[in-house]
């Protein structure tokens, strides 16, 4: 098998649903769950999720100046599950590059670095007042809220992993436009690399009850019909003890998700 071939199948890996389950024992400092526009999140700091599974930190890929936002699985590998810039990556020039996460007084959310750049993180989705907050979720979610209106939310705006409770489908924003809005997975470029390429996997856009890898745009593999209980191809996704996916069809969504037991609640595909 070829150097190549390698690396494409272990890309593909990270799209065909393969559960990790581990305990968590981590000691965080400097942790806060909110910024506020007077509470400013910085480089020394984490956003932590109450349950301390899922927290936010700027990070420099391995051999990378790219730096970025993510948030991290608290597991035994440290998986990264979401970048918010993966396609608009700060440069870490000088090794330290000064990077923050506030709310600004119209109530976005926005990513800054000392070069001042800035990228508004809920572009799609402006905050309807200044009246804003934003939090991480012990599901891994991180959302802003206007009172308790949920704005905008990271679980729309999945990168190549999905979390109990997320959705892998499509939703018709506008049903009389037929504006669709597109729930799927993209694999990272390569280690290091997290901006989107070569493999997505997202719901039949057929609205037919399978899953799809495409290769560049190209239709790679299927997954067979859902039968309540697992795919006729990807054997790995299934319902059993503590685990239950589901395929919900109706008239402005189709997708699929899972859900989890309490005991289960560290997995992540």
């Amino acid at each position: 098998m070829t150097m190549n071939s390698l690396r494409r199948r272990k890309r593909i890996s990270h799209l065909v649903f393969l559960f990790f389950v581990w305990p968590v024992k981590v000691q965080l400092s400097l942790e806060r769950d909110t910024p506020s526009p007077s509470n400013v999140f910085s480089e020394s700091e984490y956003l932590v999720s109450p349950n301390k599974l899922f927290w936010s930190m700027f990070f420099n890929p391995e051999n990378s100046s790219n730096r970025y936002l993510g948030i991290q699985h608290m597991h035994t590998e440290m998986k990264i599950i979401w970048v918010a810039n993966r396609e608009n990556p700060f440069i870490d020039i000088d090794g330290y590059s000064h990077c923050f996460l506030n709310i600004t007084e119209d109530g976005s959310l926005v990513l800054s670095d000392g070069n001042a750049t800035s990228i508004t993180i809920n572009s799609e989705s402006p905050a309807p007042s200044s009246n804003t907050s934003a939090t991480r979720l012990n599901t891994g979610n991180f959302v802003l809220r206007a009172e308790e209106e949920v704005v905008w939310q990271s679980f729309d705006y999945p990168t190549d992993t999905i979390l109990p409770g997320m959705k892998l489908g499509l939703f018709d924003q506008n049903l009389k436009q037929n504006k669709t809005r597109k729930y799927f997975l993209t694999s990272w470029d390569g280690p290091g690399h997290p901006a989107s390429r070569i493999f997505t996997l997202g719901i039949d856009p057929n609205n037919t009850d399978q899953l799809v890898i495409w290769r560049r745009d190209i239709p790679y593999r299927h997954s067979g019909k859902w039968n309540g209980k697992t795919f006729s191809n990807f054997h790995n996704i299934k319902n059993y003890d503590g685990i239950q996916f589901s395929y919900i069809p109706n008239r402005s969504e189709s997708y699929f998700a899972y859900n989890v037991h309490t005991h289960y609640s560290s997995s992540w595909i």
